[in-house]
Formats: C-alpha cells, structure tokens, sequence
C-alpha cells in the first residue's frame, strides 16, 4: 500500500519566541504590484518570513519528499485532510513541496475554491467539506499550501464504519463487470476499503489506491475496486462527482475510467443477487 512521503519541516530559521514581529505581506496581484515582479530573492525571504510566522503560531510545517508526481500531490493534500477532519476542533497544517510545479499547486487549490461554491451540489451533499479553506501560502509567494478546517458541525455525521466485505465485492463483480469483459478476470484487480464515509477519507483511500496502482506494472495492478461505507444514492453521486473532478485535475482520466456501482443500482433484469453489496468504484486503465 502507499504510505504519503511526509514529515516534519526542520526550520532554517532561529526560533522566534513570544509574539511574532510585523512581516513584510505578499503583494496583491494588481496592475500596481503584481507577485511576478519579485526577483527570486525577495520572493524566498518573503516564503522564509510567512513560513516562520506560520511556526510561531504553533501550524506543522510539513515537507514533502517525494518525486513531484500529481497523483502523490493529491494524495497528500487528500491524507493531511482526512487526519485534519477526525477531531472537531479546527485544526491548520502547512505543506510544503519544494520540489512540486507551482502550477500543480495552484490547479488544486482552484479546483477546492470552485468546489466549495456548489453549495446546491457536491457541497450540499458533503457539507463535512465546507469546514476546509485550502489556499496557496501567501499567494503561491512558494511552493506550500495552508490547509485549515474548522470546528465540525455537530449536525454532520458522516463517519459510518465501512464493511469491508472484499469477498462479496469480489463475487459481484465476477458476476457483473469481469462477466462482460473476460479479459478483465485475468487481470491483477487489487481491492481495498475506505475506512470512513467522510469525504476527505474517502478521497484519501481513492488517490492512495490511484499512487499504488500507477507504482505497479499493468500485469500487477491493471484495475482496482474500492469500496465504501452505505451511502446514500445522492452522496455517493456527490463523491463519484468528486472523484471524476480531481482525475480530470491533472489529465488522469485520459488513463483511468471509473465505473460506479450502488446497492440501489442494478445491472441487468431486476435480479437482487446483480446489486453490489456497497457503494464501489471500479478504477481501470484504459486500452492503450
């Protein structure tokens, strides 16, 4: 399985103690003083400054070492999410990937500000990912993203235990998709479950599965089936509306396609036994 390459940011910066000292403030990006017209330098010792006001106020600074590839970005952003959602009490963590493309950065966190302004769709379905605010640190000023979740809603509960019926799954979908596609019963199919319903670890479970699968060969890992606790029809829309969103992020979904299944939804004649067993997504490499 993948485990997320993170740890702990060592400061290159003295320890400040007490109350942090007035910092220099990333520019707008205005006609009058745009970010792009900072040299190098004044763009690092800006980063340096936000960075170690950052650590004064007690956020991780967490780097990330590892090859800049997309899908571990996601994964990343994804997993510190999920461990942010699990107390209710609000929570900030800052990453840094020194060694990422500014422009993959900013991809993402568009993608989670256009995100949260469907409030009549995806986000009225997930409401546990409105208490997120994912930004880049000082205005892309360096490669780092502050991501900060509020204090839970006591009214959202979206943490129900998955099953984790692989065995059920695997009889399924032998009924069902690999039925159809004999080749695809030959083929290396990993399973795995996201533990919670949440959102965010839902996404986790999805992008770390996505990192296994691209580490492996096709004869090792051609398709993946990963399942979920008993969502409703509309959340589970919402989270496979997610799931396409962040693929089509990085152009993913030119090699993998996912297919959806749901107990309410059934193939074939109205035959109970061709209803999955959970809410599932099938992830599977296109021809090439």
């Amino acid at each position: 399985s993948f485990t997320p390459p993170l740890h702990h940011l060592a400061p290159k910066w003295p320890p400040s103690t007490g109350a942090s000292s007035p910092l220099p403030q990333p520019p707008l990006r205005d006609a009058s003083s745009p970010l792009d017209e900072f040299d190098d330098e004044r763009k690092a010792n800006l980063f340096r400054f936000l960075l170690r006001d950052l650590q004064v106020e007690g956020v991780p600074l967490l780097e990330v070492d590892a090859e800049p590839q997309d899908q571990i970005l996601q994964a990343v952003l994804w997993t510190t999410m999920a461990e942010l959602s699990e107390p209710a009490m609000g929570q900030k963590a800052c990453l840094v990937f020194e060694q990422f493309d500014a422009q993959s950065l900013q991809t993402f966190t568009d993608f989670f500000a256009k995100l949260k302004e469907q409030q009549d769709g995806v986000m009225a379905q997930l409401p546990e990912l409105d208490r997120f605010q994912v930004g880049l640190v000082g205005k892309g000023v360096g490669p780092a993203i502050l991501i900060e979740a509020a204090n839970a809603a006591e009214s959202i509960d979206a943490e129900m235990e998955s099953h984790q019926d692989h065995e059920a799954m695997q009889d399924f979908m032998d009924q069902t998709a690999f039925k159809t596609e004999p080749d695809s019963a030959k083929l290396a199919v990993t399973y795995r479950s996201s533990p919670l319903g949440d959102a965010c670890q839902i996404m986790m479970s999805f992008w770390n599965l996505i990192c296994e699968m691209m580490a492996a060969s096709d004869a090792e890992s051609s398709s993946a089936v990963l399942t979920m606790p008993l969502l409703s029809s509309n959340q589970f829309e919402a989270i496979t509306e997610l799931l396409n969103g962040s693929l089509s992020l990085h152009s993913f979904d030119d090699d993998l396609e996912l297919h959806n299944f749901h107990p309410e939804y059934h193939l074939g004649d109205n035959d109970e036994q061709l209803r999955s067993p959970l809410p599932a997504v099938w992830i599977k490499r296109k021809s090439r």
